[in-house]
C-alpha cells in the first residue's frame, strides 16, 4: 500500500528530494552523554599520509589523552531536527567546486523569522610535545559565512558552496567572538622555510597526520596534526524586540579536499618532466681479458694487482619530478662506454653489463610548526620533521643485461616501476604543515663478476588526479572530530550568527 505524501520522510542520503514532500524532523541524533552504537568504518574519509600502521604503546600524555576522538563521526549540538544532507558525502573536493545538498530542520513557511546561515571553515592544527612541555597551535584557512533566503528557497530547502581556491585573509576579528578572549587560532606566523607564513598560498588538502615520535640521545619529541574542513549550519530566529538574530540550533558535517586539481594535459606535461642523475663507475679486473672465469689463485692476484685492466662506464638514472596518487613511478636506467684515462686503451671486447639489484623507495616527510610565545624560549616558533616510507620495493636478481651493439650501449634503456599508493596525500605546504615526498633509487651493475653502485635521489611532487579522469573519493576511514575542538567551533559559529544582520 501506497504511503501517503505527508507521511514520506526523504531518505538521509537521497541526493535530490522530490518535489511536493515536506520534510519532518529526523531522528534526534545521539548526543556526547548519551549511548550510542558501536561506530563502523565508512568508506570515506581524511586522506593519510602513510600506509603503515605506527606503534602506539608509550604514550607520552601521562592520564590525559589528547588524541582520543569521540564516537560521533557527524558531531552536532542542540541539532534540534537541523541537519545538513549532502548530495555526495563520499566525495573528495577540490578547491573551485561546489559542494551541495539540502536541509531538514528548517520550516520556513511556518515560521518565516528563521534564518539559516552555512559555514564554510577550514583549519590546520599542530600538536607537539617536548622539553616535557606540550604545545598546540591552530592556523586558520577558510571562514565564509553564506545566509541563506527562505524567498529562494523550493519545497526542500537546498544550499550550494563553492570551495575558493587560496586561504582567506582578514580573519583576526573571529578571536573576539569567543568568551573570555580564548584563541580560536594563531595568525601571527613568522617566515620559516618551507612553511607558509601569511594568508592567500593554496588550501592544503585533508590530512590526519597520526602521532609521530623521534627519539634523540637527549630527548623525545611527538608530534601530530590536522587539516579539516567542514560545513557549519546554524539556525536562528529573528527577535522582533532587538532585531537580532537568536542562534537556536547548530550542526556540522566534515567534508574531505584535495589540492587544485589541474587538466589532464597539464599532469601529463608535468609527468613527463624528468632528472638525470649520471654517475661513473669503473670495475677492475683481469676477467675483462678471459672468457673463462678466474681460477681462485688468478682471483687471489686480481686482488692485488694495480696492472689489472680497467672499464670505465657512465650510468644514467632517469627519475620523475611529479606524479598523482595511483600512479606508476617509472624510472629509466641506461649505461654509456666512457673512453679510457689519456694514455690508456681498452685491449678487450666491450662486456655486457648487467643490472643485479634493484631498490626503490619513496619516504614522506611531514613538518609540524607551533608557536612558542617569549620568554618561554628565544625562537618564537618549534618546528620538527617527521617521515615515513610510504612505498618501497627491492629486485634482487633482475633479468636486465646491457649487451653492445658497435661498441656501445645507445638506444638501451631498462624501466623499473613502482605503484604508488591511492591514498597518498598531495604535496602541499601551509601556516603549520607541510607534506613532500622524496624518492631514492639504489642500482648495482655486474661486470664480469665485479660490482658497482649507482645512486638517485629527489624530491617527487605528488598533485591530485587531473580533473575529467574520474571521479575522486576518499579512499580512507573518516576522522572523527575531536570534541573540544567540535564545541568550540560550534561555539564560534553560534557566536557569528550572533552579530549577522538580519538583511
Amino acid at each position: 500500500m501506497a504511503i501517503p505524501a505527508q507521511n514520506q520522510q526523504p531518505l538521509a542520503t537521497f541526493p535530490h528530494p522530490p518535489r511536493g514532500l515536506t520534510p519532518s524532523p529526523t531522528p534526534t541524533r545521539p548526543t556526547i552523554g548519551s549511548p550510542s552504537p558501536n561506530p563502523h568504518p565508512s568508506k570515506f574519509g581524511s586522506i593519510h599520509g602513510s600506509i603503515e600502521t605506527e606503534e602506539s604503546s608509550g604514550s607520552i600524555y601521562k592520564n590525559v589523552n589528547p588524541f582520543a576522538l569521540t564516537p560521533d563521526s557527524v558531531p552536532t549540538r542542540d541539532s534540534l531536527g537541523l541537519q545538513l544532507v549532502l548530495d555526495s558525502p563520499s566525495k573528495l573536493y577540490a578547491p573551485g567546486e561546489t559542494v551541495t545538498g539540502y536541509i531538514t530542520g528548517w520550516d520556513y513557511s511556518s515560521s518565516p523569522s528563521t534564518h539559516i546561515h552555512i559555514i564554510l571553515e577550514g583549519r590546520a592544527k599542530t600538536y607537539m610535545h617536548a622539553d616535557g612541555t606540550e604545545h598546540q597551535d591552530c592556523a586558520p584557512l577558510l571562514y565564509e559565512v553564506t545566509h541563506l533566503r527562505s524567498e529562494n528557497q523550493g519545497v526542500v530547502p537546498r544550499f550550494t558552496v563553492t570551495i575558493p581556491e587560496k586561504c582567506a585573509a582578514g580573519l583576526e576579528y573571529l578571536n573576539g567572538y569567543l568568551p573570555d578572549s580564548k584563541m580560536y587560532w594563531s595568525h601571527d606566523w613568522p617566515a620559516q622555510d618551507p612553511f607558509e607564513c601569511s594568508s592567500g598560498h593554496p588550501l592544503p588538502p585533508s590530512i590526519s597526520l597520526p602521532l609521530r615520535t623521534s627519539h634523540t640521545l637527549s630527548s623525545r619529541i611527538a608530534g601530530r596534526g590536522y587539516v579539516e574542513y567542514k560545513l557549519i549550519a546554524v539556525r536562528s530566529t529573528l527577535d522582533l524586540d532587538t532585531a537580532k538574530l537568536v542562534p537556536e540550533a547548530s550542526f556540522q558535517v566534515p567534508i574531505q579536499l584535495t589540492t587544485r586539481r589541474l587538466l589532464q594535459s597539464q599532469v601529463q606535461d608535468l609527468m613527463s618532466q624528468t632528472h638525470n642523475s649520471t654517475q661513473n663507475l669503473k670495475i677492475q679486473t683481469t676477467q675483462l681479458l678471459k672468457e673463462k672465469p678466474l681460477s681462485t689463485r688468478e682471483q687471489l692476484k686480481d686482488a692485488f694487482l694495480t696492472t689489472t685492466p680497467s672499464f670505465y662506464f657512465a650510468t644514467t638514472l632517469t627519475t620523475p619530478r611529479l606524479s598523482i596518487p595511483g600512479a606508476d613511478v617509472k624510472i629509466g636506467i641506461s649505461v654509456a662506454v666512457l673512453p679510457p684515462p689519456v694514455g690508456k686503451t681498452y685491449n678487450f671486447p666491450i662486456p655486457d653489463i648487467s643490472i643485479t639489484h634493484v631498490a626503490v623507495r619513496v619516504r614522506s616527510y611531514h613538518g609540524v610548526r607551533v608557536l612558542r610565545p617569549p620568554p618561554s624560549s628565544h625562537d618564537p616558533t618549534r618546528s620538527y620533521t617527521f617521515n615515513n616510507v610510504q612505498v618501497q620495493t627491492e629486485t634482487k636478481a633482475p633479468s636486465a643485461i646491457f649487451t653492445p651493439q658497435a661498441g656501445d650501449f645507445v638506444g638501451q634503456t631498462c624501466v623499473v616501476s613502482i605503484a604508488l599508493p591511492e591514498t597518498m596525500t598531495p604535496s602541499f605546504k601551509t601556516r603549520n604543515l607541510w607534506t613532500g615526498y622524496r624518492l631514492k633509487c639504489v642500482v648495482t651493475f655486474g661486470v664480469k663478476g665485479k660490482y658497482g653502485t649507482a645512486v638517485a635521489h629527489g624530491d617527487l611532487n605528488i598533485v591530485s588526479r587531473p580533473g575529467g579522469q574520474r571521479e575522486g573519493f576518499a579512499a580512507t576511514e573518516d576522522r572523527l572530530l575531536e570534541h573540544e575542538d567540535r564545541l568550540s567551533s560550534l561555539d564560534l559559529a553560534m557566536e557569528v550568527v550572533r552579530r549577522c544582520a538580519a538583511d
